[in-house]
């Protein structure tokens, strides 16, 4: 795997090209910004190096991120990198189906820009459907995605289900007088209507409550809710401590670690991968005399004269 950037490991001699004659059955993943320059569909950007940002920006993230009238706003995590990475793990399984099959190994070109530009799978279709560009506006709500304030912090309500679901909500809240107004049942309702009449009759009950106690109750009458949760809070998760999604480990750097797990459960499969990290050097020997072929003895000097 290579995400070293555009051609880099090409510059050593150590690519695809050269590498697929040493192993035929050889699986070569080439992370870069803007795909391979030297992979199958290069195109007019793939000498451009990339990170993060750049392809949050070039992938189209930013114009629909953030407040109304603002400007370009980044996703508040590295989804520009773990995207791709997520891509690029599919695109070897893929490879090694292949390779099964029929012997061969693959070159997988993973551009970070494709990936962020296959996610934005809202926005995109519909700009290709009517021709309108999406930005950050209110209108370009289709249904109630709402964060609302709670007595302890915010709550999110996604997607109300229809006017008779909307009926249910009021009901429960003992709100039976806006069910009368169609607009309150979300019919031909705008995106500003949502956040500036529907917000604060909502808001009216949720903030006399906790964020548990309104997502507790709301999910129990069918509603899709949630809570926002920052870093802490993820942490001393219950049901992600339930889950396993995060572990402790390693001790070979002075102490022990917490770090978040893989969220891939295989009902018959492995527990918790060994998550502690070589020392430097510590797989030496093995990559030398595995892949390099290098003997004990050719070792033995390297490690004598400091090469290792």
């Amino acid at each position: 795997m290579d995400n070293w950037g555009p051609g880099a490991l090409q510059r050593l001699g150590l690519g695809y090209d050269v590498l697929k004659e040493l192993n035929p059955r050889l699986v070569y993943v080439s992370i870069t910004g803007y795909g391979d320059p030297d992979g199958p569909a290069p195109g007019p950007y793939s000498d451009w190096p990339a990170n993060n940002p750049c392809v949050q920006g070039m992938g189209g993230w930013m114009t629909v991120t953030g407040e109304p009238g603002g400007g370009p706003q980044m996703v508040g995590d590295n989804v520009g990198d773990s995207v791709p990475g997520v891509w690029s793990a599919l695109g070897v399984m893929m490879a090694l189906e292949k390779r099964h099959r029929t012997g061969e190994g693959s070159f997988v070109d993973m551009a970070m820009y494709d990936c962020m530009a296959a996610h934005l799978t809202s926005t995109v279709p519909f700009y290709q459907a009517t021709g309108i560009i999406s930005g950050r506006e209110r209108n370009n709500m289709l249904s109630a995605q709402l964060a609302l304030k709670a007595k302890d912090g915010y709550v999110v309500l996604a997607g109300a289900g229809g006017p008779e679901k909307w009926k249910v909500l009021w009901r429960f809240m003992d709100r039976e007088d806006l069910i009368d107004d169609e607009r309150f049942l979300g019919v031909d309702v705008s995106g500003d209507f949502y956040m500036n009449n529907f917000v604060p009759e909502l808001e009216a009950w949720t903030s006399q409550r906790t964020k548990e106690e309104v997502t507790t109750q709301l999910t129990s009458i069918g509603y899709s809710m949630g809570i926002v949760q920052n870093q802490k809070d993820l942490d001393e998760c219950p049901h992600l401590d339930a889950r396993g999604m995060f572990v402790n480990g390693g001790n070979n750097l002075g102490g022990i670690f917490r770090t978040v797990n893989t969220p891939i459960k295989f009902a018959d499969g492995p527990g918790n991968p060994n998550i502690e990290p070589p020392l430097l050097g510590a797989n030496n020997a093995e990559i030398l005399q595995s892949i390099g072929g290098i003997s004990q003895e050719e070792l033995e000097q390297m490690q004598s004269d400091g090469v290792i």
